[in-house]
């Protein structure tokens, strides 16, 4: 439970740069359309909630989280780079589907490796490394873009998700067998 957890837990700490600072920073770059990012993002979550549950019968769940996990530390990384909407639209879709499909598969693990009377603590767990990372990060990435910027804060969101695929290597290097 607790490594699916930290795993949680970075994703959110990447993904609260995105959820908190994306407005001032697309304005700042002239993108008066921003707004958009978090439709085409919630299509994608749509998307990813649809299918990840038969992706997984062509790939492994390991892989999947992965896969996730780069998804999403990709799609924040792109921010740090975007200066149009095209790009800021496509890193909407990566997170999309990356964030939704590595918190469902974790979330899932964390129920499927569980006792049924541990379950309940285990899932709240789980949900409040979730909400700690995006408490967390906003305070982290609000700090360093008022001194950075936010080309600086969207790299190291991006590298804080991947972080989380240490912890998801090491959960199944653990639990392989």
């Amino acid at each position: 439970m607790l490594l699916p957890s930290l795993v949680h837990l970075f994703l959110y700490i990447g993904n609260s740069a995105v959820s908190n600072f994306l407005t001032p920073c697309g304005l700042s770059r002239g993108l008066a359309q921003i707004s958009l990012y978090f439709f085409v993002n919630n299509i994608a979550v749509i998307v990813a909630r649809l299918t990840v549950g038969r992706l997984i019968v062509y790939l492994s769940k390991k892989t999947c989280i992965l896969l996730g996990v780069l998804l999403s530390a990709g799609g924040t990384a792109l921010i740090a780079v975007a200066r149009n909407m095209p790009l800021m639209l496509l890193s909407a879709v990566l997170m999309g589907l990356g964030l939704t499909a590595a918190a469902q598969l974790l979330q899932a693990q964390v129920m499927l490796t569980t006792p049924s009377e541990h379950r309940g603590v285990a899932s709240t767990v789980f949900t409040f490394m979730g909400d700690i990372g995006t408490g967390a990060g906003a305070a982290l990435w609000g700090a360093l873009s008022a001194g950075a910027g936010y080309t600086v804060t969207y790299l190291l969101a991006g590298a804080s998700t991947l972080a989380g695929g240490v912890f998801h290597g090491a959960y199944w290097k653990r639990n392989r067998g």
